[in-house]
Formats: C-alpha cells, sequence, structure tokens
C-alpha cells in the first residue's frame, strides 16, 4: 500500500510513545489476522482463561472501572504539574515544586538531558489527553478535549505561534530559544514528537471521538480551525515543532552521519569544534575553537538511529524533505557499522565512527534502534518518501524492505547470541560482546521490557510471552521493575533498584493483550495499576520509586509518566 503524505494516514508517523497507540488503534488490529493464525497453536499452554472459570473472566464492569482509575491517575498528575510546576518542565511531587534544569551543574545530565526548559511535560501529555478525549464517558470525553485545547493555548501563550511576525514571541521566548544544552534524542522523541502528535489530533488527522474540526481555510490556504474561548488552531504546533528540529539539525553535522549527542536550542553545537560546520570559512569560524574543556562525542545506537520516524514525520507535513534525509542516513550509519556478530553496541563517537565499548544486549543505549528498525518498515510502507531519488541519497534508505531486513537480521542475531531458552529455567537475554558474541554480563534492565512488545508486533508471540513472563514475575516480586536484574544472582544488581515510572512493561503487556486477548494481560495490568497507587501517590503527583525493596520515593515526575505510562494503562 502506498498513500501520499497529504492524505489522513501521515498520522502514521508520530512520537515514539504515540507511534505505538496509532498502530495498535490502526494497524495492529489488521497486522495481528496473520500473526493469530499462529498464536492460537503455539501459545495455547500460556492462556489462563478456561471457560466458566470466575478468576479469568473480565466483565465490562471491571473493564470500566479500571479505565476510570487509570484516567483518575492521570488527571491526578497532570493538574497537579500545571498547578504546582508549569510552565517549568517537570514536577517534584513529594515537595510541590517544580523541578527545572541545574543551571549550578552542567554535568547533571540526568537532568539537563531531557528537561529543555520548555513545558516539557505538557508537551509530552498532550497526545494523552487526546486519547482520553475518546473515552467511554462523554463527560470524560468533554473534559479532556478542554484540557487539550486549553494546553494547546498555554503553550502557544508561552512559546509564541511558531511564526515570524509578532505572534511569533510568547511570554517565555519566541520558539524554543532558550539556552539550553539538550540530548538530541530526548527532545527529538519527548518535544518534536510530542508537537507533531498533537498536531495531527488538533486538525483532525488522528480521531478523537466527537470532535470534528471544521477547518475554515483562510485565503492563504492554511488550516483554521476555531476552538472555543475564541482560540484558532491554524498549524501552531506543526511550526513549532520545525522551529525545535531546526534547533536540533546543526547536532547532526558530522563527517560519520551520526548525530551528535546534545546541542544548545539557542547557540548550537560551538562545543563541538571539529564538527564541519565549523570549516565553512565563508561564515568566519575556525576550526581551532577554543574550549574550556574536551566536549564528549559518544551517542549510543539508540540515541542517534531513532530519530529517523520523527523526522519523515515533520518532512511528510511540511515537504521539507532535509529531515527525513538527516534521519535516516543517522540509522543506516549505525547499522553498517554493526560488529561480526550482526549486532550493534551501545556507545559510539559520533566523530570517529568507532565503538566505544564492545558490550552489545537489548537493553538501555540499543533498545529503540531495534524498536525503530521494525516500525520503520511497517510506517514507510504505507507513505511516500518526500526525499525522492532526485535529492541524491541512497534508494536503499527510502525502501521499506530494508528496515524489515534490519530487524530480521538483528532478531536472528539477538537469539542466537542473546537469547537463553527455557534451558535456564526462564527466557531471558544476556549482555555479550559486540565482536566475538561471548557472554560478558547476566543482567537485563528495565528498558529492554520494550522487547516484547516489538516481538509482538513484528508477529513473535510465542518468544514474546515467554520474555514478558520473566518481567512480570520481578514486578509481582517488587511492585515495580528494577532497573537492572541479575539473572545469575536472582537479585537486583549493583545496587540499581529503582524505578521511575518506565512505561515499558506496560506498554509490552498492552501489546500482548492486543495479539492474543488473554484476560490474564488485563489482570497485569490491573496489579501494575494498583502498584502504583499504593506506592507512588502524594497530594501533589506521583512519585518514582528510588528503591523498589524499601519503597523510597524519589522527588521527581518523570513526563513520561503522564504521556506513555498512564496512556497504555487506560488503553490496555
Amino acid at each position: 500500500m502506498q498513500l501520499q503524505c497529504n492524505t489522513t494516514f501521515k498520522v502514521l508517523y508520530l512520537n515514539p510513545h504515540w507511534l505505538i497507540i496509532w498502530l495498535c488503534l490502526f494497524v495492529l488490529p489488521t497486522w495481528i489476522v496473520s500473526v493469530q493464525a499462529m498464536t492460537d497453536g503455539q501459545i495455547k499452554d500460556l492462556r489462563l482463561e478456561k471457560r466458566g472459570s470466575p478468576s479469568a473472566r473480565c466483565n465490562t464492569a471491571d473493564l470500566t472501572y479500571y479505565r476510570q482509575e487509570s484516567e483518575h491517575l492521570f488527571y491526578h498528575g497532570y493538574d497537579n504539574y500545571m498547578k504546582h510546576a508549569f510552565p517549568e518542565d517537570e514536577l517534584r511531587p513529594l515537595s510541590c515544586k517544580p523541578l527545572t534544569r541545574d543551571r549550578q551543574d552542567p554535568s547533571h545530565i540526568e537532568l539537563n538531558d531531557a528537561l529543555g526548559n520548555y513545558s516539557l511535560s505538557l508537551v509530552d501529555s498532550l497526545s494523552t489527553l487526546a486519547i482520553l478525549a475518546s473515552s467511554s464517558s462523554q463527560v470524560q470525553q468533554k473534559k479532556a478535549l478542554r484540557h487539550f485545547q486549553t494546553g494547546v493555548a498555554f503553550l502557544v501563550e508561552q512559546y509564541g505561534d511558531g511564526s515570524e511576525g509578532s505572534a511569533g514571541q510568547g511570554l517565555r521566548a519566541r520558539g524554543f530559544d532558550v539556552d539550553s544544552k539538550v540530548q538530541v534524542f530526548e527532545t527529538m522523541i519527548r518535544g518534536v514528537g510530542g508537537l507533531l502528535s498533537a498536531h495531527l489530533f488538533a486538525t483532525g488527522e488522528l480521531p478523537i471521538t466527537g470532535y470534528l474540526p471544521e477547518d475554515t481555510a483562510s485565503t492563504s490556504g492554511s488550516t483554521s480551525i476555531q476552538w472555543p474561548q475564541g482560540f484558532v488552531y491554524n498549524g501552531q504546533l506543526l511550526r513549532l515543532a520545525r522551529d525545535l528540529a531546526d534547533r536540533l539539525v546543526p547536532a547532526f553535522h558530522t563527517d560519520t552521519g551520526i548525530p551528535y549527542p546534545r546541542v544548545n536550542l539557542r547557540y548550537g553545537i560551538p562545543f563541538y569544534s571539529e564538527s564541519p560546520l565549523h570549516r565553512d570559512a565563508e561564515k568566519g569560524v575556525c576550526s581551532k575553537t577554543q574550549q574550556r574543556s574536551p566536549e564528549l562525542t559518544e551517542t549510543c545506537s539508540a540515541g542517534a538511529g531513532s530519530l529517523l520516524l520523527e523526522f519523515t514525520t515533520l518532512s511528510c507535513l511540511t515537504g521539507d524533505s532535509r529531515y527525513e534525509r538527516l534521519g535516516k542516513r543517522a540509522f543506516w550509519s549505525i547499522w553498517d557499522r554493526k560488529g561480526p556478530t550482526g549486532l550493534v553496541g551501545a556507545g559510539i563517537d559520533a566523530e570517529t565512527g568507532l565503538w566505544t565499548s564492545s558490550y552489545t544486549g537489548i537493553g538501555a543505549g540499543i533498545d529503540s534502534f531495534y524498536e525503530y528498525a521494525g516500525k520503520a518498515y511497517i510506517l514507510l510502507s504505507a507513505v511516500n518518501s518526500t526525499s525522492a531519488l532526485t535529492d541524491g541519497f541512497s534508494h536503499m534508505w527510502d525502501m521499506p524492505g530494508n528496515y524489515l531486513q534490519v530487524w530480521s537480521d538483528s532478531h536472528t542475531a539477538i537469539n542466537h547470541h542473546l537469547r537463553r531458552g527455557k534451558m535456564f529455567i526462564h527466557p531471558h537475554y544476556v549482555q555479550a560482546d559486540l565482536f566475538t558474541g561471548a557472554t560478558r554480563a547476566h543482567w537485563f534492565d528495565s528498558l529492554s521490557a520494550f522487547y516484547p512488545g516489538v516481538l509482538t508486533l513484528l508477529g513473535h508471540v510465542e518468544e514474546a510471552t515467554e520474555v514478558h513472563l520473566l518481567n512480570t514475575a520481578l514486578w509481582s516480586r517488587y511492585s515495580a521493575l528494577p532497573e537492572r536484574w541479575s539473572t545469575t544472582a536472582g537479585s537486583i544488581e549493583g545496587g540499581l533498584g529503582w524505578w521511575g515510572g518506565r512505561p515499558e512493561f506496560i506498554e509490552s503487556t498492552y501489546y500482548l493483550y492486543r495479539a492474543t486477548r488473554d484476560p490474564w494481560y488485563l489482570h497485569v495490568g490491573e496489579m501494575v495499576l494498583r502498584d502504583i497507587k499504593r506506592r507512588c501517590w502524594t497530594k501533589c503527583g506521583w512519585a518514582g520509586i528510588h528503591d523498589v525493596r524499601s519503597g523510597e520515593r524519589s522527588d521527581r515526575m518523570e513526563s513520561f509518566f503522564l504521556s506513555e505510562t498512564a496512556k497504555y494503562l487506560f488503553l490496555l
């Protein structure tokens, strides 16, 4: 199927979290038809449903109750963020104060990489509000739609409408012209992705129950949709997404095609003195720019190779192929450097293209590279590339089947070098040497909980079911998923016992339920929801868990808790 970008199917490209939602709502139901034919027999022994067993049935009243509880979970976090933290980036749920960048310590990347001083939690939450606006309750529909529309208006008030005129100046900045050094990956998936998905909801490209925007096109032909309170939506979010993306583009100026890990949203990349961007004599910039200290040029496969969906979306919506080229170039620049094992590593130098570590696995630093390979195939199969061949870059980058081949080759290599099957008590994946395939460590991290979801999406349901069981057992044991767990010691690895509200486990649970319709996955979701309410609630939001063993909480509500974790719980 080949569809033009100007059709409603340009909604295929969303931020990573919301991308999954679109796939499940529109692509997955048909995609599962072929998958289901093989799963009925393969995973029959794993299904817990028994005819006539009350414990196996989930009645409509129960589902309605838990869906309402997941809505309440979101609003408790969102309302408190807007009350105590907006327009700052995140909320401190224990102290009821905003969480901002650490200006005193620029090296505090745990905060500064994501918190760009552009109201991150609001940007990241708009798509969840749009989904809640399709609630089965008309009252909740109207509430969520009202919050979505006022949220967009608040954002435009703070950062302008993305135009060059006076309306482009907001209370805080003109667009995202802020002096913030951020991580390219985090800003892309949360910022650019969040703005693009919200734009598609605002224009009706992504459906919201009962929302039928009437586009009264202006004389210029631009979108013009009248909202309550006199606000007119005319593409502000798309223009702001482009503004933010343009501020990330300097990071892609490398000889390798692998983007630098960080960029300053106002000043670009003056701290990467070896960038080709600084070799342009016409701009009067010397290549020997003085620095106080060398800037880290190490990025990771996930960070550099998981940018093509957002950038291709932006190209699709704006007609500017530049973004799509950069995202695809980065993806293939990583894949072309895979090890003899057929796997990609975690750390890689953006300037030299050399791996900085010989570790490989499926978790932190690598995870979303494989995720994007599979999803890029599905998405690129449904829309035409805006780059065309006249743009002069490799035809290979535009062929959807090549992304499926990357996934297929990676899946084979993962199973050969990393997977430990039933003979190891519980199927799991280890850390290995990128060059030899030799086992390097017997632990896995919470980020790797994404993998069953991708396996399910691409038809490997039995394998996904087996791996998901171990994650479920860990959640059952700790009432959360610890950051890292040792499969040999059977305990938390290296003291890394926190859970910051990550969505990967519940996301995979959602996929598996959609593929199998096994009510057991609904009970898993119920367990997760109850544990979050019991352990993370504060009067001002939802706290992360600093140690899943002691229950000590952390004073941070990550933006992805609202944009992903709460969203998947509601959808499940």
